[in-house]
């Protein structure tokens, strides 16, 4: 970090690395891509199997789509041990959405992943897997994480969070340790997966073509991801795709992301399980 980024505000740190991304990013669209890379099209058409794939399949109450392709390869007791493991009275729910977390590393990693790196040749640093510039925009993170502090306790208090999270809910009086966070680490992990496709299968690996644009291309689909959550977060969604993205080209690295995404879901998490009385 400069001796005159330190003396900016955060707010004026965040402005001038945003502006100076765009410069760069136009610059990078006016160039030529990388000989012999798959189209950015074709990028988009996985993106598109991606979301699809999550959507049909990939849901916690989706795992029937499962069962049928086992019993459709005749793995008959395969198909029916599935139905029973997410189906069990106690643990059937947490088996769901272990289903569900597991299709997010699938879908939104390991699939985009592979293309871009096979396909479409780009490195792993290109997608924002490397740790960038990290070291010059921590304090916009750290005055992020502040300012959503206060905001997720406050609403953790609606009605809306209070029904929705945390995903899995703990018996009163049964220990949070070890299924409530061995939960949460699947939880966490599919952050990744998500800050991965967003903000760098598309947005880092589309700026080339796009420039800054790639940022709303990616903007669209993760609001809508968000259908079916609270109207407020799927607002917020619009604001966090755009900051995200923002601060993934800056940065050049989707990790302050997904440190971000996991903050935010951990204290929204804390705070439900205070306000239900479960921390005790």
């Amino acid at each position: 970090m400069t001796e005159q980024t330190k003396q900016l505000s955060p707010l004026d740190a965040l402005r001038r690395s945003i502006q100076a991304t765009r410069d760069e990013a136009e610059e990078r669209r006016l160039s030529p891509p990388p000989r012999g890379a798959a189209g950015p099209l074709m990028m988009l058409v996985v993106a598109g199997v991606a979301l699809t794939m999550t959507d049909a399949v990939g849901g916690a109450s989706d795992w029937a789509a499962l069962a049928r392709l086992l019993a459709g390869l005749g793995a008959t007791d395969a198909a029916r041990e599935v139905a029973a493991w997410m189906r069990e009275p106690v643990s059937g729910s947490n088996h769901r959405l272990i289903y569900w977390a597991l299709n997010c590393q699938l879908w939104y990693l390991l699939l985009p992943l592979l293309w871009a790196t096979l396909a479409a040749r780009h490195s792993i640093t290109e997608l924002g897997l490397g740790l960038g510039r990290i070291r010059d925009h921590v304090q916009v993170y750290l005055v992020l994480a502040a300012l959503l502090t206060p905001l997720l306790f406050l609403v953790s208090a609606q009605p809306a969070f209070l029904r929705v999270y945390p995903y899995f809910d703990p018996l009163p009086g049964a220990p949070l340790w070890p299924d409530f966070w061995r939960l949460e680490l699947l939880y966490f992990a599919q952050f990744a997966a998500v800050e991965f496709f967003f903000r760098g299968f598309l947005v880092q690996g589309l700026r080339s073509t796009f420039g800054y644009a790639s940022i709303y291309v990616s903007l669209l689909p993760y609001c809508m991801i968000h259908f079916g959550k609270p109207l407020p977060e799927v607002l917020a969604a619009l604001v966090a795709g755009l900051v995200l993205g923002h601060l993934s080209l800056a940065s050049r690295s989707i990790w302050p992301g997904v440190a971000l995404h996991i903050f935010a879901a951990a204290t929204m998490d804390l705070a439900v399980l205070w306000r239900k009385g479960l921390l005790g």
